[in-house]
């Protein structure tokens, strides 16, 4: 039903993102208490995220239905995070801008500022979540498909990469601060699983969405067929993305903690592909409304 009534109706999915993000903060708001600041700032970080994502879709033309994205990725960041407020959630704006300009590089003669800003705002956000920066090589591989033999493309990439590091060194040499020392100690070491007892729900529905998600891509040539060129190698880059995230986070023990929000919008996007392009309109209707009252259920009881 859901599914149904949001087809070409953007209203609707923007209604339905705002309404599925109060639902999902409302037992915060009830424990916090409607006064408490922490708990606005959770739900707005998150819905701007949401929101962003969803004006994200819409603007590479990748996605009819961006708000039915957006509510996924609402779904995965509630339950992780367990509707919770800390300061370095302002960081996931970053890791939203990277995205965006990551697809804007595609059907640019001259992609530098745009590919820059990319790598800029993805190697920015590791500073603050330091075991992200294995992460950072994911680009390469992105460029390895759209820039081989380009050596413009490849030193943009690496300038913007390192700049972040090199300004935080700069200020820990005129500050006698150690800032950089600090963010490299706490490197993430990979190892085997180490998610605790009262985060295995939110495991679980990542991991059904991330099942979902390799449907997905395994079922995405009559998705692609309504796309042109530069549209399905927007795509390419986020299935790519999706990939090396997804290896990322099971090679680092399956840790779910507050870090994985990069890996959220990928899954979010090819989640929702999987499911909209089902060709049983009962079983999209099914699983759809699963996720949200999977993630609503694991906010409220989990």
């Amino acid at each position: 039903m859901l599914i149904k009534l949001s087809k070409n109706n953007p209203l609707f999915q923007y209604a339905l993102v705002i309404i599925v993000s109060l639902l999902l903060w409302g037992k915060t708001f009830m424990e916090t208490g409607f006064s408490h600041s922490g708990s606005y700032l959770s739900w707005g970080i998150s819905l701007l995220c949401a929101i962003g994502f969803c004006l994200l879709l819409t603007r590479h033309r990748i996605s009819r239905s961006p708000g039915l994205h957006a509510v996924v990725l609402l779904c995965l960041v509630a339950t992780t995070l367990h509707a919770g407020y800390f300061p370095r959630m302002w960081v996931y704006l970053l890791f939203l801008l990277s995205f965006y300009y990551l697809l804007d590089i595609y059907g640019k003669e001259k992609p530098y500022p745009a590919l820059f800003n990319a790598i800029f705002f993805w190697s920015t956000g590791t500073l603050f979540f330091p075991e992200l920066i294995f992460t950072l090589p994911c680009f390469w591989i992105i460029l390895l498909t759209y820039a081989v033999g380009n050596w413009h493309v490849w030193a943009a990439s690496l300038l913007a990469m390192g700049t972040p590091f090199l300004l935080t060194g700069a200020y820990d040499l005129l500050w006698h601060e150690n800032i950089l020392q600090q963010t490299f100690s706490r490197i993430m070491i990979f190892g085997p699983p180490s998610c605790t007892a009262e985060r295995m729900l939110g495991l679980a529905l990542l991991c059904f969405c991330i099942v979902l998600a390799f449907i997905s891509i395994f079922s995405m040539q009559k998705y692609l067929q309504g796309l042109e060129i530069t549209e399905r190698r927007k795509v390419a880059s986020i299935i790519v993305m999706f990939l090396y995230l997804t290896v990322f986070m099971a090679a680092g023990g399956g840790n779910i903690n507050h870090n994985l929000f990069p890996l959220f919008m990928p899954v979010a996007f090819l989640c929702t592909n999987a499911i909209l392009y089902m060709n049983n309109g009962l079983l999209k209707e099914i699983l759809f409304a699963l996720i949200l009252t999977a993630g609503i259920g694991i906010t409220w009881f989990g």
